[in-house]
């Protein structure tokens, strides 16, 4: 699986065509409309993740081979409906031990409430300061720190007024906002320099350069079928997995048939998906690095 996931971050970072990926849409589309922005926002969160997550399993699964149980480094942050959930599902190794070795230390100094919250941006400030000694993974860093915060605020107001959000409405609202402002950070980011990503961030803004398009329409697709497909995919196991456990019935419909027969379509999908990705990254340069994280 790991393997897989990586050649879907090769193909995203590349592009269907060859040279119209995420990679192309950062280095050298100079202007970009509203839509192109979010296209390569949402884009390059994917191409990240599956790169990153890929290898992880990789490695798990190397070191329980030698007998050694590695903990997981990811935990589906895509389905994260608050920025303090996606923060215990993403990266968890590092944002973990942030926590731990950061920001408890330093919000246990004082019980004042600015005091915990300038903690929290420092923490995250470290966090991306981590990554690169730049000025833009530092902005990243106290984004997400504010958007954390502000989190919070919105808790603290919830039980302040005892206002209870809708519950059919407010989880997808909540997850829809997470995940936009999770993207927007990824401009950030991956930008090669603050008046780029100034420049990006101000096309979100404004409303009349989504009327422009600057970047290949295969991408846009590429971006919608692999969100989708990977939606599909966690779906579809949350399912099974819920029949196989026995903590839901196991019907006789078809997800009940695919349940029982899971070990007879479930490889057949594996290599069938990986062959049409290796057939499409093989065939196009190899100078997009594997292994993102490896530059930070």
């Amino acid at each position: 699986m790991g393997v897989l996931m990586m050649q879907i971050g090769k193909l995203l970072g590349q592009g269907i065509l060859g040279g119209d990926g995420i990679n192309s849409g950062f280095d050298r589309v100079t202007q970009c409309g509203g839509a192109d922005v979010w296209c390569l926002a949402v884009g390059f969160g994917l191409q990240l993740f599956f790169d990153f997550a890929g290898y992880s399993h990789i490695a798990i699964g190397a070191a329980q081979m030698l007998g050694i149980t590695l903990p997981e480094n990811f935990s589906r942050p895509f389905a994260s409906g608050t920025p303090s959930i996606f923060w215990t599902r993403w990266h968890m190794s590092l944002s973990f031990w942030i926590r731990d070795y950061v920001f408890l230390p330093l919000a246990m100094l004082s019980r004042g409430m600015i005091w915990r919250n300038l903690a929290l941006i420092f923490s995250m400030a470290l966090f991306g300061l981590w990554h690169k000694a730049s000025l833009l993974f530092i902005l990243w860093g106290c984004y997400h720190g504010v958007l954390l915060v502000a989190h919070r605020q919105i808790q603290q107001l919830q039980k302040r007024f005892d206002f209870a959000p809708p519950t059919a409405l407010w989880p997808m609202i909540s997850w829809f906002v997470t995940m936009a402002m999770i993207s927007l950070g990824w401009i950030l980011f991956r930008a090669n320099s603050l008046a780029k990503a100034g420049g990006m961030l101000a096309a979100v803004a404004s409303l009349s350069s989504y009327s422009a398009q600057h970047v290949s329409g295969s991408l846009y697709l590429l971006v919608f079928l692999v969100g989708a497909g990977y939606a599909a995919v966690v779906t579809i196991a949350d399912s099974l997995n819920r029949r196989v456990s026995g903590s839901e019935p196991v019907s006789s419909g078809m997800l009940g048939m695919l349940a029982h027969k899971r070990w007879y379509w479930l490889p057949a999908l594996y290599v069938l998906f990986l062959a049409l990705v290796l057939m499409v990254t093989l065939t196009q340069s190899a100078n997009t690095a594997q292994l993102m994280y490896r530059a930070f």
